[in-house]
């Protein structure tokens, strides 16, 4: 794991001092865009099978990484979380029968009550304490203090 880290934080470094270098006139966004890398992809590493341990093979066909590794979910995207997974605390709402597919009978209304005395998440609402984010590209001068950056620029 450690070549795929490394790996990633050169492809990192390089599209950043790109970016910074690029002393045009356009938006932060295009100049984003215009210097990924270009082999800097969404891949995944299975491992090789063979004599050397811990060989592995860089995948970048999404619907063979999705075969090797396929994804069933969790809980709480099941539960209506949103896939951002950016709530560590959720409001909470009381049972609602009307929230299921199914409607629960009152016997299961009743035990879902009791598991859940003080309700369930309610995923339309912002986490408990949650902040709106400060912004996406930050700038941090050194001292504890940050900015935002304008992405029009």
């Amino acid at each position: 794991m450690t070549k795929i880290s490394g790996e990633a934080l050169d492809h990192l470094d390089k599209w950043l001092t790109a970016i910074i270098n690029d002393k045009t006139d356009a938006p932060l966004a295009r100049k984003v865009a215009a210097h990924r890398p270009a082999d800097f992809v969404d891949a995944c590493y299975p491992t090789v099978a063979g004599p050397l341990v811990g060989n592995i093979e860089k995948v970048t066909d999404a619907e063979r990484c999705k075969k090797l590794f396929p994804f069933s979910g969790d809980a709480r995207l099941a539960a209506g979380a949103p896939a951002t997974d950016d709530i560590f605390k959720c409001a909470l709402k009381p049972v609602d029968p009307s929230d299921y597919k199914a409607a629960p009978t009152a016997d299961q209304l009743a035990q879902l009550r009791q598991i859940f005395p003080e309700g369930v998440c309610d995923y339309r609402k912002a986490g408990v304490e949650q902040a709106r984010l400060a912004g996406t590209w930050m700038v941090f001068k050194g001292d504890g203090e940050y900015v935002a950056l304008d992405p029009r620029r």
